[in-house]
């Protein structure tokens, strides 16, 4: 039986998490490995065979974590393998080492946190290191930035569907949502430049009979009255706040599969999607993504957000997100 040590000591929620669950639910049955997994939660269903071992790292901790510590962790433990869901690998040999790849701001980094994480896969890369990708637009950026790469390869993750006992617990949410056009902000920090919230405004000045509920804390903004900030949500709460939209705006320029647009489409609501090129590389997996709905301006967001609103979901269509691959 193979060893493989798992460290996502980062992972304590959005995608982070949600890569860490998708990973040991597609290993619940595996027979043929046994895990030691690192990381602040236990994983919804971890693999049969496992050591959960609860181990958190932030800041620059973690970035030590990553290249030294996981190393001697991954030796401790007896594992010939590692696979590192930190972006970053150990920079010391192991006989197979994997990298998930998923946060493409390190590509051309603005902070200084990312500026070290590209400075290091940039000279501390292993030639026999394998690189997982979600799309294929994210291997040519990275590619582009660092180089051709000697191992990879292109894994789409899937999503956690909405089960039917959670549309039952959704019933007590006491998440109430105003307005008769009500489309759903999924931005936490509007501080991010790539976000793209200066859109979210003016989208919200050309269109006063809409109202844009933004998943950001009450901000003093001297804004407009039909942008509301209603709070960070819970997963749970996230999912009732979708299921009580007329679509989910996105307007970032950088992403690598935004996973809140799956969430909208599988709960039958329509993403309204700012053109930008991340979508190309999901158009390149899936061709047309069902409910889907670009726009390139201000000018013809409305005729999009009417046409979206009128759209008819095809549930078989759907299925084809909710797969990811996990083989590696």
């Amino acid at each position: 039986m193979n060893r493989v040590f798992i460290n996502a000591t980062s992972a304590k929620k959005g995608g982070a998490l949600t890569i860490l669950n998708s990973y040991c639910s597609a290993k619940k049955n595996d027979n043929d490995n046994f895990y030691i997994i690192f990381s602040p939660l236990k994983p919804n269903e971890p693999p049969l065979n496992c050591r959960w071992i609860k181990y958190e790292t932030k800041g620059f901790f973690s970035l030590m974590f990553n290249i030294f510590l996981s190393w001697f962790y991954c030796q401790w433990h007896r594992c010939d393998k590692i696979i590192s869901f930190s972006n970053v690998n150990t920079i010391f040999h192991v006989n197979k080492k994997v990298t998930y790849f998923h946060n493409v701001l390190i590509l051309n980094p603005k902070s200084f946190k990312y500026k070290v994480l590209n400075f290091i896969l940039h000279y501390f890369r292993n030639d026999s290191e394998l690189f997982i990708f979600q799309t294929p637009y994210v291997k040519k950026m990275f590619a582009k930035t660092f180089g051709n790469l000697y191992s990879y390869e292109i894994c789409w993750p899937g999503f956690c569907p909405v089960l039917p006992s959670q549309f039952d617990a959704l019933k007590v949410s006491r998440l109430k949502l105003s307005g008769n056009n009500k489309v759903l902000v999924p931005i936490c920090n509007i501080e991010e430049k790539h976000k793209n919230f200066d859109l979210v405004v003016s989208l919200a000045s050309a269109n006063p009979d809409i109202q844009f509920n933004v998943t950001c804390a009450e901000l003093v903004l001297d804004i407009y009255p039909n942008i509301i900030f209603i709070g960070e949500l819970t997963r749970h709460d996230f999912i009732e706040a979708i299921r009580q939209s007329d679509c989910v705006l996105i307007t970032s320029t950088l992403e690598t599969v935004c996973l809140p647009i799956f969430e909208a489409i599988q709960l039958n609501i329509p993403a309204l999607v700012f053109k930008s090129d991340y979508l190309l590389g999901i158009y390149e997996v899936f061709g047309e993504l069902n409910g889907v709905f670009q726009f390139d301006s201000v000018d013809n967001f409305f005729d999009r957000f009417v046409s979206a609103t009128k759209y008819e979901f095809d549930h078989k269509k759907c299925k084809k997100y909710l797969i990811g691959n996990w083989d590696f």
